[in-house]
């Protein structure tokens, strides 16, 4: 059962004659969300707005509360946690609450996931016309 790599696996194997099948989080897996957290969140969303498809896209995530600063490695690390986080609930209720902050801004007043709302965060469009 592989649910996004790395962050949960299967281990197959025998002991003593006796086949043996662990799944659940891995230590690898752990450990790169985490890092992945810190350098998508802190670094590239917190500290200068935007990643590598945000730029692309000319897009930037910004404080809700002023709209001319970034959000800061602590809000941008927290933000990609609350997003990447729903991969550890199993049994597709992750994928599931994944799909709905996804999709909440189509509703959304302000036209923010729930993991913005977390924060107080907006994303912006900073291109031209």
């Amino acid at each position: 059962m592989i649910f996004f790599p790395f962050i949960l696996s299967d281990a197959q194997g025998t002991e003593g004659g006796v086949s043996v099948e662990a799944s659940g989080p891995s230590a690898v897996g752990i450990v790169s969300f985490v890092l992945v957290s810190l350098v998508f969140g802190g670094l590239l969303t917190g500290l200068w707005g935007r990643t590598p498809g945000k730029a692309a896209l000319k897009l930037k995530v910004v404080s809700a509360d002023d709209h001319s600063r970034t959000i800061g490695f602590g809000r941008g690390t927290v933000r990609e946690a609350a997003r990447g986080v729903v991969n550890f609930i199993p049994y597709g209720i992750g994928a599931l609450l994944s799909l709905v902050d996804h999709l909440w801004p189509l509703w959304d007043d302000q036209k923010q996931t729930v993991h913005d709302k977390v924060i107080r965060s907006h994303v912006v469009y900073t291109g031209g016309s």
